[in-house]
């Protein structure tokens, strides 16, 4: 079920972290305490990454080896996600913090569309990635996890630190069933990339569907989804253990047009041949974002 990391105090403070981590030389150091996952992001000098870290979030790692399998069935499946993720980051629309998208909610992004390469791609080629956690029950790994109750810092009622498990499950291809999965499909990366972003600005619609990592598949948004949503278009990225947490956070309304305007630009550019341009943020303009998504 993974450590109570809980019984440290210490090692959930974010503030006290982000202080260690300045004197032992790291640069670029930002405490991220109210997030859903605590977190500091900070850069390391010596490596020259730029780093994240949580505690007390078990479930951090089992996602992590979610996505450390689907990287290892294909070869295009790392440098596919590294470069959505950083196409992103340099339209600044990658911060959970400011309303659009984490690097958890595009590679999710990135994941399910490999699985499902929808559009005319589907139509002329076959997926490049299974769906892990849609497997026969005997190939399953299953693995309790212990949460905390509001987000990886604990709460308190009265004395009591309460906490939930949940089980977590998914087709870890030990025996390498799935290992190049993929291989009929002889898309290459640049047509791979084109693709989604041409399907998450021409094609999804992100009014009436959502992102199911679960179920591998974009899935008709439930009519509290829609409720909840109040007219106001919103991106959902089920989370693939906790389906009821949606990933995408704030990513609605005026932040949603800037991420739908990141991607109409990028698709554009790398269409025409341009990754210098797609890598160079967009100036924002006026779009009516209800006649855009649908």
């Amino acid at each position: 079920m993974g450590p109570d990391i809980h019984k440290h105090a210490l090692l959930n403070d974010m503030p006290y972290l982000a202080a260690e981590l300045k004197r032992y030389g790291f640069t670029s150091i930002r405490a991220i305490p109210d997030a859903t996952v605590p977190i500091v992001k900070f850069h390391d000098p010596n490596t020259n990454l730029d780093c994240e870290l949580n505690t007390g979030n078990y479930l951090g790692t089992i996602n992590s080896n979610l996505i450390r399998t689907y990287i290892s069935l294909d070869p295009r499946v790392k440098p596919f996600l590294y470069l959505i993720k950083n196409i992103s980051h340099a339209q600044g629309i990658n911060s959970f913090r400011d309303g659009t998208l984490s690097s958890y909610a595009v590679i999710m992004m990135g994941i399910v569309y490999l699985q499902t390469l929808p559009g005319d791609l589907g139509r002329r080629q076959k997926p490049i990635l299974p769906r892990l956690q849609v497997q026969p029950a005997a190939r399953m790994s299953e693995e309790d996890v212990r949460l905390n109750h509001g987000g990886s810092t604990h709460s308190v009622v009265g004395n009591e630190r309460r906490h939930e498990i949940i089980q977590t499950r998914y087709d870890k291809n030990l025996d390498e069933l799935h290992t190049g999965a993929g291989r009929d499909n002889t898309m290459l990366l640049s047509e791979l990339l084109i693709g989604f972003f041409e399907f998450y600005s021409r094609q999804f619609a992100y009014t009436e569907k959502a992102i199911h990592v679960a179920q591998g598949d974009y899935l008709h948004k439930t009519h509290n989804e829609k409720f909840k949503e109040r007219g106001v278009p919103s991106l959902r990225i089920i989370d693939p253990f906790l389906h009821h947490r949606n990933i995408a956070g704030r990513c609605r309304g005026d932040n949603l047009k800037k991420v739908w305007e990141a991607f109409n630009h990028v698709y554009l550019a790398l269409s025409g041949g341009d990754l210098d341009k797609a890598m160079k943020r967009y100036d924002q303009r006026e779009v009516d974002l209800y006649n855009v998504l649908n």
